[in-house]
């Protein structure tokens, strides 16, 4: 699995790669100390041609592995969670490319 950091970012994908990313939210700094994810739940925008299989969490991290996608298109996908003590999300741009 990629964890992706705490920035703007977006990532590169073929489009008929699969590919696992996520989230490392306490070494992102955005756990207390003690808390832990207790949900988790992806989304996909525009839908339809990406998709995500295979979704899973622990007390800290997050990831999905992503599949499909059309050449030359930007998904915006987005991770909210549910811990102990809130919820919180992050985002990131899937860029699909035959390179």
């Amino acid at each position: 699995m990629v964890l992706l950091p705490d920035k703007a970012f977006e990532v590169r994908k073929h489009p008929t790669a699969e590919r696992t990313y996520g989230f490392d939210w306490d070494d992102l700094g955005y756990l207390e100390v003690g808390e832990t994810i207790t949900a988790s739940t992806w989304s996909i925008t525009p839908s339809g041609q990406l998709a995500y299989t295979e979704p899973a969490q622990n007390a800290t991290q997050t990831g999905a592995k992503f599949t499909g996608g059309l050449h030359g298109k930007n998904y915006r996908v987005t991770n909210s969670i549910v811990t102990t003590t809130g919820k919180d999300s992050r985002s990131f741009t899937v860029k699909v490319s035959n390179r």
